[in-house]
């Protein structure tokens, strides 16, 4: 060890072993077990099968033996620093320096560029070695290990505690990472992050207000449900007595019309399902479930003084996950926020008031309200009359109601103030150059 391409010899060896370690790390760290198995004969799939069974215990035994070379090329090094420098202290420190830049070169970034190209081949040709290393360094391994649950212990943390836990906040932040690298497309993406916002909605914010709702009145006669289930074309229909809070049972369109090929019209009460009510408080996930179980694709949401306040079907729940679901039978739906150029925007009342917040980059009440209908409402203080049309500025914005039907705003036209006076400040700054060039 006293000659220089002894102690070279020594480090280049530990450095080729930290690589060899690092290498079968990030590959059983990165493939996946289903897609060894699935290109693998019959006797290496046990063989991956007890690896990966056992992954977590080779995991802890490769990095110690990582740490354990690391720690002898850093010993050879300080026994042996470099004698082209004066200083015995600035021979450490050099010396350590470069055995630093070559292990994080060498030892670090090297092995996952090999991994991401060989991963599999790296983990099959080497599941015989890890089993065996994991084997022999067992009883070490033990032992080290109820030696750091007695020191933690003594700090009052009990090792069954020391868990590592994957949070919600996690999994967003590793998709959100995927999707920029270009391994998750913007649309799964999406659908990821609703997934995780169904346990944060309640069904109030997407079922079909009762306003909106086609109901059949028990007091109809036949002909008539027939006319507006055929004009209408939904597949389930609350059924109401006296008033809309009466709602007596749901009718499938199906029954319906099988009723009527077998010419039974006097049974139309029979044919009636009993409705399934749940509060408006109810988180989406929670009704998903419900749903599921049950088999019920269709539900009653109810107010708390137990009326109607709107319904709610699978499709509904599912287009929070995946977007809008429509068929060649659906109608086009009309754009609820529609730009318009120069900073105008031409918007539905039934939009929803987060999305035109986002849309429009203000700060709107969307605690408050729903709708940009129940803001306008709110702003005026009073329901105005059918047909007539107001403007009046708000938040930024100036609003002008094109259309109110039913007491209800149907349509409005907003302009953004203040991009509108930037954008006219921008303009007059440009003639005033024009004139002075």
């Amino acid at each position: 060890m006293d000659s220089l391409p002894a102690r070279l010899s020594v480090i280049v060896l530990l450095t080729l072993v930290v690589i060899y370690l690092r290498c079968v790390q990030h590959a059983l760290t990165h493939v996946s077990e289903a897609k060894l198995i699935k290109h693998a004969g019959e006797e290496a799939k046990e063989k991956i099968s007890l690896l990966f069974s056992r992954a977590k215990q080779i995991n802890d035994t490769v990095r110690k033996l990582i740490l354990t070379a690391e720690i002898a090329a850093a010993v050879v090094v300080a026994c042996y620093p470099p004698e082209w420098v004066a200083s015995p202290v600035l021979r450490i420190v050099i010396g350590e320096l470069i055995l630093l830049l070559v292990l994080s070169c060498f030892g670090i970034y090297f092995p996952r560029r090999i991994t991401i190209r060989y991963s599999e081949r790296i983990v099959l040709a080497n599941a015989s070695i890890m089993l065996g290393l994991r084997w022999l360094l067992f009883p070490i391994s033990a032992v080290l290990k109820k030696l750091s649950d007695l020191v933690a212990f003594f700090f009052g943390i009990h090792p069954n505690d020391v868990e590592d836990e994957v949070t919600e906040d996690e999994i967003r932040m590793l998709v959100d990472v995927g999707s920029q690298s270009g391994a998750i497309d913007p649309e799964e993406k999406e659908m990821i992050h609703n997934i995780f916002e169904l346990d944060d909605t309640q069904i109030y914010d997407i079922m079909t207000h009762r306003t909106d709702i086609e109901i059949l009145w028990s007091a109809e006669s036949v002909e008539e449900w027939e006319t507006k289930i055929s004009e209408t074309n939904h597949s389930i229909y609350p059924v109401c007595g006296e008033s809309v809070d009466d709602i007596v049972g749901v009718l499938n369109s199906r029954d319906f019309y099988r009723m009527l090929r077998n010419n039974s019209v006097t049974d139309v009460q029979e044919i009636l399902r009993a409705p399934t009510f749940v509060p408006e408080t109810v988180k989406a996930d929670d009704l998903f479930r419900q749903m599921q179980q049950t088999k019920n694709h269709f539900v009653v949401v109810l107010d708390e003084y137990g009326g109607l306040s709107g319904i709610i079907t699978m499709s509904d729940l599912l287009e929070e996950i995946v977007g809008t679901l429509a068929n060649e039978y659906d109608e086009t739906e009309e754009e609820e926020i529609v730009p318009l150029g120069e900073n105008r925007w031409r918007l539905l009342g039934s939009a929803d008031l987060e999305q035109v917040a986002e849309e429009l980059k203000l700060e709107l009440p969307c605690e408050e309200y729903n709708t940009f209908a129940g803001l306008v409402l709110a702003e005026l203080g009073s329901i105005p009359e059918d047909g007539t049309t107001l403007s009046f500025e708000a938040y930024g914005m100036q609003i002008d109601v094109l259309r109110i039907e039913e007491h209800r705003i149907e349509e409005v036209e907003v302009l953004l103030l203040n991009q509108k006076a930037e954008a006219e400040e921008t303009e007059t700054d440009e003639n005033i150059v024009r004139a002075e060039s």
